[in-house]
């Protein structure tokens, strides 16, 4: 919300953005919702959004949507790169030192992994126009 609030004072009429986000899928089931997105919002310590969501801040802040594309599965290998590199005992190790938040960071890269794969969790690029 304070993203488009600030880029709607900062852009000219016809101004535009690209931003992109994650985004939890607009109907999601309870079962889905604690499997997938609360182990997600835990361990990132985001709330996501949906796109409905963000699509009513886009035209509160005076904005239409002009392009939308879900491009998750350009980045989802990141996902099995990070869970991959989590493997190494030290990560853990030192992550055991410090606190139950960068456990729950670690182990969220699991389950960002499972979102992406299950399509519950989403990545889009959007391009966005000032009205």
């Amino acid at each position: 919300n304070n993203l488009f609030k600030r880029a709607s004072e900062l852009l000219k009429p016809g101004g535009k953005m690209c931003i992109t986000d994650w985004l939890k899928d607009d109907l999601l089931s309870k079962e889905h919702t604690t499997k997938y997105i609360e182990p997600i919002e835990e361990g990132m310590l985001v709330a996501l959004p949906t796109l409905a969501e963000y699509q009513k801040h886009i035209g509160n802040h005076g904005f239409r949507l002009l392009y939308y594309e879900d491009i998750s599965k350009n980045v989802a290998k990141t996902w099995d790169i990070t869970s991959d590199s989590i493997k190494n005992p030290a990560l853990w190790s030192l992550a055991r030192k410090h606190s139950n938040e960068f456990i729950a960071f670690l182990k969220s890269f699991k389950a960002m992994r499972a979102g992406f794969k299950s399509g519950t969790f989403r990545y889009p690029a959007m391009i966005l126009e000032k009205k």
